[in-house]
């Protein structure tokens, strides 16, 4: 063993270095992508158009008074301000029915605006008298549109539900289900106009629906051995004339149906008309009844 100098530090042998383990790359994961989501199925348009579903009905039935008003009792052409100005409603909210009104005959286009059809008119007159069924003055023009042409035959079978009565118009228009609520707003239109009946659940015929009385002879008899058919000698023997037949008789029957909702909004001029036409044809039918005696 070595001995150190006085004053002198020994220095101890320095520790060896330890061998470090050598460090493994490590590649970073990538984020887990998410699951594509399904694609929105296309959202199927009408072929006609459809009242709006930004303005309530009550609504829609006053722009309908407010086109009436601003065109004055001279039908003169209005704009959209001056409805606007009527109803209280923003012009650009207000024309948003435009569309509807025009293609289904409420208001006819025009240069430089709309004219009310004179049915929108009588609504606006009717409505001081009787708000609750003004809307009937309508009936005319909701009866001639696609909407009521392609329901009011239904009905003639028996009642619909609601849902039934919407899809049928739907599949008419080719309108998806997110037209749902707009639809539903046609019903209302012929609900108003007294064409329908619907309590929110069913949809029935009302008695505003124009009915034709017209029915063609039925030509379903059965021609049998000993029911055969008239000779043409016989069928010329037996035409009738203009109030009676060669054969000297004559036959004169009257049948006239007018639905009430019709019959109404007939002019009094009209009225008297009509039976003033029916008075003559009796008159008539009563001189050949003395000639033939």
């Amino acid at each position: 063993m070595n001995a150190t100098e006085p004053g002198v530090t020994s220095i101890s042998e320095e520790p060896k270095p330890t061998a470090q383990k050598p460090k493994i790359a490590t590649i970073p994961k990538k984020p887990a992508q998410k699951a594509a989501r399904p694609a929105a199925a296309p959202v199927t348009k009408p072929n006609k158009y459809l009242p709006t579903d930004r303005i309530t009905f009550s609504r829609q039935l006053d722009i309908l008074r407010g086109w009436a008003a601003a065109s004055g009792p001279n039908g003169r052409i209005a704009n959209n301000d001056d409805a606007a100005k009527i109803v209280k409603m923003a012009s650009s909210t207000l024309s948003m029915n435009n569309a509807f009104y025009s293609q289904n005959g409420f208001l006819i286009k025009s240069d430089g605006g709309y004219i009310p059809a004179p049915e929108v008119l009588s609504f606006l007159r009717a409505y001081e008298w009787a708000p609750e069924s003004a809307a009937t003055k309508l009936a005319p023009i909701l009866s001639k549109t696609w909407f009521a042409e392609e329901l009011l035959p239904k009905l003639d079978f028996g009642p619909l539900t609601t849902d039934e009565a919407i899809q049928l118009l739907a599949d008419a228009c080719t309108a998806g289900p997110d037209y749902r609520g707009q639809l539903r707003f046609l019903l209302d239109y012929l609900g108003n106009g007294g064409l329908i009946e619907w309590d929110g659940n069913q949809v029935r015929k009302g008695a505003g629906a124009v009915v034709s009385s017209a029915k063609a002879p039925s030509t379903d008899t059965v021609q049998t051995p000993s029911n055969p058919p008239p000779s043409m000698s016989e069928s010329k023997r037996m035409a009738p004339t203009f109030f009676g037949t060669t054969e000297g008789a004559v036959n004169f029957n009257v049948s006239v149906r007018i639905d009430m909702a019709e019959f109404a909004t007939w002019k009094p001029e009209r009225i008297a008309a009509f039976f003033n036409g029916m008075a003559q044809v009796l008159a008539a039918k009563a001189d050949i009844e003395k000639v033939e005696g």
